[in-house]
């Protein structure tokens, strides 16, 4: 347990005749402690809860840092690593006020 998939696009996932998933190309992977386990998994649901006050925290536990740790560019580099993208939605939803 605690194997991460950096790189799981449907290209490197297959099912298997007995129904079973069969995953290729491990190149991007790496173990993750239970903390980091926990950081991502914390990422991940605020990223779809659409929690924008919790993710710019639970993006850097997991440990992305910039110069001035903004939370505004965490946020929107959460979005385009871990979400959709920057979709029109949420640009409108994350542009300055």
């Amino acid at each position: 347990l605690g194997l991460f998939n950096s790189d799981p696009h449907a290209g490197n996932v297959f099912m298997m005749p007995d129904g079973k998933l069969g995953l290729i190309d491990y190149g991007a992977c790496m173990r993750l402690t239970e903390e980091q386990r926990s950081n991502i998994a914390h990422l991940l649901i605020a990223i779809a809860d659409e929690d924008d006050e919790a993710v710019p925290p639970a993006f850097w536990a997991c440990g992305f840092r910039s110069k001035n740790q903004d939370p505004r560019l965490a946020l929107l580099l959460a979005h385009v690593f871990f979400n959709r993208g920057p979709y029109a939605y949420d640009m409108n939803r994350l542009a300055l006020k």
